[in-house]
């Protein structure tokens, strides 16, 4: 399969710049984890080398959820937190679905149908359990779990950011799981690319510190 490369959200600080359409994601701080089912399982970084983090196989769980061929994008928690395990991936992005080439649809296009694999529309939002926070469960699979990022409308902005920006003031100097948002725009067509990670304005990166 070939190796798709995501694009990199731009730094913002004042988000008086986002785009009204724009919807927001928590930002999680873990490992950049493009994980891809075809003849073979594999979990790569975002720079195409074999995930040096974690057990693919602890993942392969996922051959039963997705139908294969599959690419999907997200993030495995736990490494860069200390005590944390490396049990939680956190999906917001499938640019190959049964074998579909989905990468050229619009964004909000690919998150819906990985809406459809969620467990339940029970949202987790207990600030308390950070890894989940921010999330719709897709699978539990002896210890590991597998999750959606949720979409938030940007009234709910400042209410979920006042929530990880305490997370951040609690566990300093410890980094915390959630460490910021990123605003999506829904009908961005080019978050992917065959040759480098691209930084674009379709996604905007806000962070608790910098």
């Amino acid at each position: 399969m070939r190796f798709l490369y995501p694009q990199k959200p731009r730094h913002i600080y004042d988000v008086s710049v986002v785009p009204q359409n724009y919807f927001f994601q928590i930002k999680k701080n873990g490992w950049r984890a493009e994980i891809q089912s075809d003849n073979s399982f594999i979990i790569k970084n975002r720079e195409n080398s074999k995930l040096s983090r974690g057990n693919s196989k602890d993942w392969e769980f996922l051959e039963s959820i997705f139908p294969k061929p599959f690419y999907l994008d997200g993030e495995l928690i736990g490494t860069r937190q200390a005590g944390k395990l490396l049990n939680h991936i956190v999906i917001w992005d499938a640019p190959i679905l049964d074998g579909e080439d989905l990468s050229k649809l619009n964004y909000i296009e690919r998150y819906n149908r990985l809406l459809k694999f969620t467990k339940d529309k029970v949202p987790h939002l207990d600030p308390n359990d950070v890894e989940k926070f921010g999330t719709w469960e897709i699978k539990l699979d002896n210890g590991f779990g597998l999750y959606l990022s949720m979409n938030f409308e940007q009234k709910d902005f400042k209410g979920i950011w006042d929530t990880v920006v305490k997370e951040e003031l609690k566990n300093r100097p410890s980094l915390p799981v959630n460490e910021g948002i990123v605003f999506k725009n829904p009908n961005a067509k080019n978050l992917w690319d065959l040759y480098k990670t691209k930084v674009h304005t379709n996604q905007l990166k806000l962070k608790t510190v910098d």
